[in-house]
């Protein structure tokens, strides 16, 4: 076949590109490999213009670079000195000894890096001396303190260590001569270029405008005022055309800077002169984003990584929020969101405006920090300013002063106390109203593990000092148990749900319309949220109601003296009292919905007037309000499902969260999910039918994008429907399902949706079974709605029935696991009925519930896939689920989909819709061919001519790939069957020759050729030449013959391939081509007693009743057909093998007697053999002779029947 050479790519890399040398330095290497292949592959008499070759290689950007070059060697040097610039190998060397590696960096991406850096330096052998002196000569310029004369060196390619110290002392006398002449030409300067260190206040030095007018006659004796260093003229400052990082002016250094803004100006104050040891408070004069000056505040800067960059960060603990720097946001490509907002200064005349806000994440001090907020300054004196509400995420940040005295620590602030521990209101009636026939129950004691029984022993004993509960001779006994709700503390619990809860009537005191009270708060401006601690427990009991309380602990029996959870009632009772004491003590504009306490007003005064009248209440009757929980002064609050602000009020997000956040379908099962859910609710979405259309239609994956509109729509509209507020006087819905990896519920109102709720399983949960599973659905669910529930009858609804079953109030079986006990005792003091419903008609949960990776940090699973060599999806889902990891499929497809190694190592090229090749209709209408080769043997090459209708093929063995040699073969082949109607070939020289065309072309036979590079257009030709050569190499490996050796068993390849079926067709070659089946040696099969001369039964067809059905007989030849045969009087007779049976021998029955062998007679090259395989000496028959016979014994069993075994008798 021809060789194909690749065209290199076309060099447009810009040269000032970071890139430019590694793209131009792998240009360059295909091009020379291209020109040596087309070297190789012409004749010598042709000469390759390589000036032409490289010149097409070049963009019309990069071609004015070598437009006057005059040869190949030229432009290539041309290209060398623009792209390749040769650094300083002083240079370079530092670059390899400071570089270290970076957060985000692998081990092995670093270990790169270096070996890179290390390929810029130039290494030779040298002694040690030579290597000692290369060292010193390297930290003698890195150490320099004149950044000018370390320029000077870096500006020498070859500098050995004496001739670096000679070059660099020659500078420093220029240096200092030059300043000296300076000095005695210039006058005394009037100011001095930096404040005197005193600890009086300095005076504010003069505006930058002041000094620039002054720069060629004020000069600070020894010390230039514009960069810092020795004096020198203004034409010879390092600083002279350099941006100043506190000021952002141009033309001096911020060592120097003496603008009035970023001076230091820190102030000690109440230091007390007589006692040394008395400590000092510092007051901080500049502005809150800056303490000073940054060399003043060296303990207070630290290094950080931002984005794998090196960043020097200011610890300002007066700075009230964190700052960055304009410039250093933009040399980050970090995305700056445009705001404005002035920030105070430590006086009320200053201040300054941000430039908007910006995000990043840091690695300080070891420790990573994600989604830092920034407030953007321009002319920031650091590049970051990390204020007090960053070092608030600690406990407390230390700085070393190293100073004389000992260390200052500055207390913290007390929180103050809003309420007291205790409640002085009058105990509700709680077990008023208990069934006639109620008696008092005891439950069989629990065991618990020995991390649950210290927990209960410690809440035993707080709630014992705290006076919650006592020690109890009540004939009620209830058990203990301990609920673990995720990542929150344990809590201990009381199952009543066994014993006085079961006699226990319902209170039917209401709670408040959620409705209603939404619509008052809406109607004031400021919002105050408050909570109490522990409310029920802050509730005290009627001594008579204390006995019905009573539970085990530790072996004791203790009862509660307040109001416990988990009691009928316990909900009513306590919204009763709550109301009575808004009641009781006037309180305006408060409402209370259990334990929630909301307090408003339409201005701050009266809001400010109805919370202190709250409190001092509160304080009188000792209710406890948990600061932690509480908001004061807020203008929008969350409030029962809702998110208030004045005269406005929506839905909270979080109940639209999961159906807004889910994914457009990638699956045909995912997309009957999405259709099933929105013909759940289709009676809430306008036109239905006509909008959902589009999401009908789809038959291929992603979606089209006018399904994405649809589905987006349809997921608004439904949204805008959910919207409504939630009725109190129509029942409840709640609607839960589990996958394997998340859950999901829905609350709704008469079928209308109003809230959702979906999340994923942790990985403990997702070991948890079916059950478990759906029950969590429901527990998170009621967990999540509980403000929207308490107090109302709900209708709870599963697929699981037997989690209906469970979780049914009417049942009392005997549950084991304490997990399920545990959730059946928290949903004890709800009201429902809980219903199964199957899952094929669980729509929306079951839609919601296949969400699952969509918030999921997947870091671990991308590590993963990059540590197991970026595989493709199905090997590491493949790897997932044989090591049990807690990842799904979707999340494996997301993270294969979004890996960039992965993308620009494999690409996954875009697949246009197949095209059909022309099909032939009827054989010899369309050949195609192609060559196989060089291989090894006499002939070289294989010339594979397929008949594209049959798949029938013909090989031609040949020397050489010419277009001789397929002439001569196809003309050997259309003498023997005619001319076909088209020839297909590729594109090889020996197929589009003039003379292959003329030879077709006079013939009347049309041709067409495949695309370049593209061998699918020649798909059948291809696919045949790989079947030939692997059953040519299966043949000689099977016969223990060498490679060259395949013209020898060609013959036997081609008669096997055109014998079986092909599976496109369905029908073997022969048959399709030939029109009738093809004999072989592997076609029909004989018994091996018909293979042998030997006596055999024949059947007798005239008989009596009495007469034999067979009579003995010998057989002489037989076929698959047809048997001679010589009946015992003589006569030999032709009779159908169907009427002869085996004759019995008295010989072991051998199991390979019956074994069928091949009779079929073939024709080889060398001549026609008759060729029977069978085992014939294995297959002897005992001739049977006239004295003798035989009577073959019957098989009988040789079981032995024992006697049945009776017991008891």
């Amino acid at each position: 076949m021809d060789q194909k050479i690749l065209r290199p790519k076309e060099l447009s890399v810009e040269p000032s590109s970071v890139d430019a040398a590694k793209v131009f330095k792998f240009w360059l290497r295909t091009v020379e490999d291209f020109i040596s292949s087309l070297s190789e592959s012409q004749s010598s008499s042709s000469a390759i213009n390589k000036k032409r070759i490289v010149i097409s290689c070049l963009s019309p950007d990069v071609y004015p670079y070598v437009e006057e070059a005059e040869s190949y060697e030229e432009i290539i040097r041309t290209l060398r000195s623009v792209y390749i610039k040769k650094k300083n190998n002083i240079y370079s060397r530092y670059l390899l000894l400071s570089r270290q590696q970076s957060p985000e960096e692998s081990i092995p991406e670093y270990i790169q890096e270096l070996k890179s850096l290390s390929r810029q330096c130039e290494f030779t052998a040298v002694e040690a001396n030579q290597y000692r002196e290369e060292l010193t000569r390297d930290a003698f310029i890195d150490g320099l303190s004149s950044s000018v004369i370390r320029q000077r060196l870096l500006e020498v390619d070859s500098l050995d260590l004496m001739k670096a110290f000679e070059l660099a002392d020659s500078l420093d006398r220029a240096q200092k001569y030059s300043t000296s002449m300076g000095r005695n030409a210039a006058p005394t300067p009037s100011y001095a270029a930096s404040a005197p260190q005193h600890q009086h206040e300095p005076k504010r030095s003069a505006p930058q405008h002041q000094y620039e007018e002054t720069v060629c006659r004020q000069q600070v004796r020894g010390k230039c005022i514009f960069c810092g260093g020795f004096a020198h003229s203004r034409t010879n400052c390092p600083a002279r055309n350099e941006d100043c990082f506190k000021c952002g002016r141009r033309g001096h250094f911020s060592r120097a800077c003496r603008s009035a803004r970023y001076g230091n100006r820190v102030r000690m104050m109440a230091m007390d002169k007589q006692d040394e040891d008395q400590p000092y408070l510092a007051v901080m004069q500049t502005p809150s984003v800056v303490a000073g000056a940054p060399d003043c505040l060296g303990p207070a800067v630290v290094d950080a990584i931002v984005k794998g960059q090196s960043i020097k960060v200011l610890l300002d603990s007066g700075a009230s929020d964190n700052f960055l720097n304009k410039k250093v946001a933009h040399r980050l490509n970090l995305r700056v969101e445009k705001s404005s907002a002035v920030i105070g200064m430590a006086t009320n005349g200053l201040s300054a405006t941000t430039q908007g806000r910006a995000s990043a994440s840091i690695s300080l001090l070891g420790r990573d920090y994600t989604n830092v907020p920034f407030q953007v300054l321009d002319g920031l004196c650091a590049d970051i300013i990390l204020g007090h509400n960053f070092m608030c995420r600690h406990s407390e940040v230390i700085f070393k002063m190293n100073g004389p005295r000992r260390p200052l620590t500055i207390p913290p602030l007390q929180k103050a106390v809003l309420g007291l521990l205790a409640a002085k209101v009058d105990p509700p009636d709680l077990f008023r109203h208990m069934r006639p026939n109620w008696k008092p129950l005891v439950t069989r004691s629990r065991r618990y593990s020995k991390e649950d029984l210290g927990f209960i022993s410690h809440e035993v004993k707080r709630l014992l000092e705290e006076e919650i509960i006592e020690p109890s001779n009540s004939p009620w006994r209830a058990q203990v148990l301990v609920a673990r709700e995720g990542s929150k503390k344990p809590r201990m619990v009381i199952d009543y749900s066994q014993t006085v809860n079961v006699f226990t009537e319902l209170d039917a005191y209401p709670l408040p319309s959620i409705e209603s009270i939404v619509n008052k708060v809406t109607q004031d401006k400021v919002y105050s949220s408050l909570d109490l601690r522990s409310a029920y427990h802050q509730i005290p009991l009627k001594d008579s109601d204390r006995p019905f309380t009573a539970f085990e602990a530790e072996g004791q029996l203790y009862q509660y003296k307040r109001l416990p959870f988990g009691v009928t009632n316990g909900v009513s009772a306590f919204q009763r009292i709550i109301n009575r004491f808004i009641q009781d003590n006037h309180l305006n504009k408060v409402y209370a919905y259990l334990d929630d306490i909301t307090v408003t007003g339409e201005t701050l005064e009266e809001h400010d007037r109805n919370l202190k009248k709250l409190l001092v209440a509160a304080k009188r009757h000792n209710l406890t309000i948990n600061e932690e929980k509480s908001k004061l002064r807020m203008t929008s609050i969350d409030f029962l499902g809702y998110r208030i602000s004045y005269g406005d009020a929506r839905p909270d997000p979080e109940r639209l969260r999961p159906l807004l956040n889910l994914p457009p379908p990638d699956t045909p099962r995912e997309l009957k999910r999405i259709q099933g859910m929105f013909a759940y609710y289709a009676k809430w979405i306008s036109r239905f039918s006509h909008k959902i259309q589009p999401l009908l239609c789809i038959k291929k994956f992603p979606l089209t994008k006018d399904a994405l509109v649809c589905f987006e729509t349809l997921k608004t509209e439904l949204a805008a429907a959910s919207l409504g507020a939630i009725r109190s006087e129509e029942p409840l819905q709640v609607e839960t399902d589990a996958s394997d990896y998340a859950i999901a519920a829905v609350l709704s109102q008469s079928g209308r949706p109003v809230a959702y709720m979906s999340r994923t399983l942790n990985t403990c949960e997702r070991n948890y079974p079916a059950i478990e599973k759906e029950a969590t659905a429901v527990v998170e669910a009621v967990r999540k709605w509980s403000h929207f529930l308490k107090g109302k009858s709900f209708t709870l609804v599963t697929d699981q029935r037997s989690v209906s079953f469970m979780f049914d109030q009417r049942n009392r079986g005997k549950i084991k696991n304490s997990k399920i006990l545990m959730w059946r005792l928290e949903l004890s003091q709800f009201t429902y009925d809980i219903v199964h419903r199957p899952g094929r008609d669980n729509f929306v949960p079951d839609a919601l519930s296949r969400v699952n990776a969509l918030n999921r940090d997947l870091k671990e699973l991308q590590t993963l896939h990059n540590n197991l060599g970026h595989p493709g999806f199905s090997r590491l889902y493949h790897f997932i689920k044989t090591r049990n990891l807690p990842f799904s499929s979707e999340e494996a497809k997301i993270i294969c989909r979004q890996c960039k190694t992965c993308a620009e190592v494999k690409p996954r090229f875009y697949k246009p819709a197949s095209r059909n090749l022309i099909k032939a209709m009827r054989p010899w209408e369309r050949l195609s061919m192609d060559f196989k080769g060089p291989v090894k043997g006499r002939n070289s090459y294989l010339l594979i001519i397929v008949d594209e209708y049959s798949r029938f093929p013909f090989v031609f063995p040949c020397k050489r790939m010419t277009s001789a040699v397929v002439i001569q073969c196809l003309t050997n082949l259309f003498c023997l069957f005619g001319f076909p109607a088209y020839v297909h070939s590729d594109r090889g020289l020996s197929f589009i020759s003039h003379e292959v065309k003329v030879f077709l072309t006079e013939r009347g036979i049309a041709t067409s050729k495949s695309t370049p590079y593209h061998p699918q257009g020649n798909s059948q030709c291809e696919r045949v030449n790989q079947t030939i050569w692997r059953t040519v190499k299966l043949l000689l490996h099977g016969k223990l013959m060498a490679e060259e050796q395949w013209e020898e068993v060609l013959p036997q390849a081609l008669h096997a391939i055109r014998s079986l079926v092909c599976l496109a067709t369905n029908e073997t070659p022969h048959e399709r081509f030939f029109n009738f089946s093809r004999r072989s040696m592997t076609g029909t099969t004989l018994p091996t007693w018909l293979l042998t001369k030997g006596p055999v039964l024949l059947r007798r067809f005239v008989r009596t009743k009495g007469d034999p059905l067979c009579d003995q007989v010998e057989l002489l030849d037989a076929n698959p057909t047809y048997a001679n045969i010589r009946h015992p009087d003589g006569r030999e007779t032709t009779v159908s093998t169907s009427d002869l049976a085996p004759y019995p021998s008295i010989e072991p029955t051998d199991p390979d007697r019956n074994e069928h062998v091949t009779s079929e007679r073939f024709e080889t090259q060398e001549g026609t053999a008759n060729e029977q395989t069978g085992d014939s000496e294995r297959s002897e028959i005992i001739e049977p002779s006239n004295e003798t016979t035989y009577e073959v014994p019957l098989r009988r069993s040789t079981r032995q029947r024992k006697e049945p075994q009776r017991y008891g008798f």
